[in-house]
């Protein structure tokens, strides 16, 4: 089978267009590349999505005359280079009503490009807003969100988003809050205020497609522009968010619309924060990290702000890269602010908030499995957390004692937020302990076996939460981490760690439904990753053997 697979695609849309409405458009590269041979055609139709648009939902994929069917094993059919798919799809959105859409939107960015300077320079005549009132309807980009892409049959929604963002949708949002974002908040009138509020609003539901996060990385200086939507003005811990004395909107009303448009900035940017390609810029531009964590101490803001930011924080963990940037004193001591906060203010039934317990105990969560990561990837956490570190270790085990991984199950069906990338928590279950607790850095800090072992944990304990979501199977079998997990109880060496890999060893034999033991290859690659200091992308990587080669080489 090859292992660098590149496939054609045929696209074959039959789209329900009324007589005034415009042929749907294609996309120029039909190409389709697997670093690794497919393994289901579910495989297939998720990069079909995330490349072309095309919802899962709508796919109907053949090969030659054969459908591919989502659960279907592709390892009989052998596909080779340059073989072709054609992908059939219908579409039953609203597409005239996105289409005017995309009309209005056009015309605001043409306002707006000649207009904006109007608006910096305070030239404001009552004619001229009079005349952006009219041209600028803020309203138009909130009924598109709430009545076509939010409150629809998921297909109509589905088509609604696709058609949008391949009719250059995104392309002219992204233009306009450019516009937007390079206007001093004060210089705004209240249509413009409202219209950067709406169309963060629609970057963050249209960024919470994969495919879309993809065309907005190839946005030039994306993060630099949201950023300037989150930096409108300073936070300061503790106190509420003020818009200008000079802003032109009644400041009652001109703070609640301050307050939500940063809000929805820092939205866009945690959908961006999963992308690799993203989290060195984000971690790069101290004034946004410093921003992001003084909000989540902010009274302007409820609970949700701190799940929002540490969530943020959390996927920018995954990358070790990022370590030097966030175990900053700055953020270390914020999160420990924030949990006061928790204990004081937000746990009390008299809380303004109303809160579910459920948001406190996801926000414990990120927070727990945040401090594993950025204290394991390398020496440079553990030194910059040591002043922390009893807080941490403490804060970690009240939590992993406390709760159990069906209540965080429970509070995430609740918020609505689900986590679909696994690997990063393996490889924190793999984590090279045996080695580490012999290393230098552990006999000047003794207490770090044991935050390492609660690190651990930590991993185990997100794994075993992340077996009770219902696309467990279907993302372990399509990453290839069956065996990953099924080795777990082999090499843990300490009673209570190996107590809880079997617990997970139990949950996932009954999600996916085999009581195949690991194989020979998979239980020897966890001992090299827990004892040869080897990473769980070294261990898949199909040239596994050549890094070992040269390992056992070097060393």
């Amino acid at each position: 089978m090859e292992e660098n697979l590149a496939l054609k695609v045929i696209l074959q849309p039959t789209v329900h267009f009324s007589d005034e409405e415009e042929p749907y458009p294609l996309p120029k590269d039909k190409s389709l590349t697997f670093s690794q041979y497919p393994q289901t055609g579910l495989e297939v139709k998720r990069r079909i999505q995330d490349k072309f648009h095309i919802p899962l939902c709508l796919q109907t994929i053949y090969f030659n005359s054969f459908v591919l069917e989502d659960n279907q094993e592709l390892r009989n059919i052998h596909f080779r280079d340059g073989d072709t798919l054609t992908v059939s799809y219908t579409t039953h959105g609203d597409l005239a009503t996105v289409q005017d859409t995309l009309k209005s939107m056009k015309q605001m960015l043409l306002t707006l490009t000649h207009m904006s300077n109007v608006l910096i320079t305070n030239k404001m005549t009552p004619a001229i807003e009079r005349m952006l009132d009219d041209n600028l309807n803020p309203f138009v980009i909130k009924n598109l969100i709430e009545t076509h892409l939010v409150r629809m049959p998921r297909e109509k929604a589905e088509a609604n988003h696709l058609y949008f963002v391949c009719n250059g949708g995104l392309r002219l949002g992204l233009k306009i809050h450019k516009i937007l974002s390079s206007i001093p908040w004060e210089k705004h009138i209240l249509t413009t205020q409202m219209l950067e509020h709406h169309i963060l609003n629609l970057l963050f539901y249209l960024s919470s497609k994969y495919g879309v996060r993809i065309l907005m990385k190839q946005h030039p200086g994306i993060i630099s522009q949201l950023s300037k939507s989150v930096l409108r003005v300073q936070i300061t811990p503790h106190k509420a968010i003020l818009s200008s004395p000079l802003d032109k909107v009644s400041a009652t009303y001109g703070n609640a619309l301050l307050t939500e448009t940063m809000y929805q900035g820092m939205n866009v940017i945690v959908n961006l924060s999963e992308l690799t390609e993203c989290q060195i810029e984000i971690v790069q531009t101290p004034e946004l990290i410093e921003q992001l964590a003084f909000s989540m101490l902010s009274p302007s803001y409820s609970i949700i702000c701190p799940q929002t930011v540490i969530s943020t924080f959390l996927c920018l963990s995954y990358s070790p890269q990022t370590h030097n940037y966030l175990t900053a004193p700055v953020i270390t001591h914020t999160i420990f602010e924030v949990c006061k906060k928790i204990a004081q203010e937000w746990s009390s039934s008299n809380s303004r908030y109303a809160l579910t317990q459920g948001s406190i105990i996801i926000v414990k969560y990120f927070i727990t499995l945040f401090f594993a990561f950025v204290g394991t990837a390398s020496e440079t956490g553990p030194r910059r957390l040591e002043p922390f570190l009893p807080d941490i270790v403490s804060l970690m085990h009240k939590f992993l004692r406390c709760t159990t991984p069906k209540q965080v199950h429970q509070s995430e069906v609740e918020s609505g937020y689900f986590e679909s990338t696994f690997k990063p928590y393996v490889s924190l279950c793999y984590f090279d302990y045996n080695r580490k607790i012999s290393s230098p850095l552990c006999k000047e800090l003794p207490l770090l076996p044991g935050f390492y072992q609660t690190c651990i944990r930590a991993g185990i304990f997100s794994l075993q939460t992340m077996s009770y979501t219902d696309d467990f199977k279907e993302i372990v079998e399509n990453e290839g981490l069956h065996d990953y997990l099924m080795c777990l109880p082999w090499y843990m060496r300490d009673d209570e760690l190996r107590e809880e890999a079997e617990v997970l060893y139990r949950l996932v034999q009954a999600k996916i439904k085999t009581s195949c033991p690991p194989t020979l290859v998979n239980l020897i690659k966890g001992y090299l990753a827990t004892n040869a200091g080897f990473t769980l992308q070294e261990l898949m990587s199909p040239s596994f053997i050549e890094t070992l080669d040269q390992r056992l080489t070097y060393n």
